[in-house]
């Protein structure tokens, strides 16, 4: 398989989820973004930006799958490579942990869910400064967490 890899194969994996998706097709979508995935990995390495999309576009199909193991994995593999290249204060590295959260919250796994949304937070006061609007949008987040977590023990 010949494989072209650049901004705008990374941003076609992105197109096919969505395409497949729309038109119910999410189980073949996952197939071509693993075996595109794998090819990058051998191509241009785990860490190269275009591995790191097409694995971030894999992870959120087996999340609209609701397939969360799958998902998880390839979120802390993205964690993992996102911090290693960009730093852990990175948005990019923030999203990720973000989306770990959320596929937590999905779960039913409240508390690592506002955990790690507390550490998203700290992380964009310290880099970013208290009036990053990031922080803002953190903290909405860690309170409807809450508000969640009382809903389930009130019941």
């Amino acid at each position: 398989m010949l494989l072209v890899v650049n901004s705008v194969d990374a941003q076609h994996d992105s197109r096919v989820r969505d395409l497949l998706h729309r038109a119910g097709r999410l189980e073949e979508a996952v197939t071509l973004l693993k075996q595109a995935l794998h090819g990058k990995e051998e191509a241009l390495g785990p860490e190269h930006t275009s591995t790191l999309t097409t694995a971030s576009n894999l992870g959120l199909a087996y999340r609209e799958q609701h397939h969360w193991e799958e998902a998880e994995v390839l979120v802390f593999y993205m964690i993992e490579k996102t911090t290693k290249v960009l730093g852990s204060k990175d948005p990019s590295t923030l999203r990720c942990i973000g989306d770990l959260a959320s596929a937590y919250v999905n779960q039913g796994r409240l508390r690592e869910a506002g955990d790690l949304v507390l550490k998203i937070v700290e992380r964009v006061e310290r880099s970013l400064g208290p009036e990053n609007p990031a922080r803002d949008e953190g903290r909405a987040a860690l309170s409807a967490i809450h508000a969640r977590q009382r809903q389930l023990e009130e019941a």
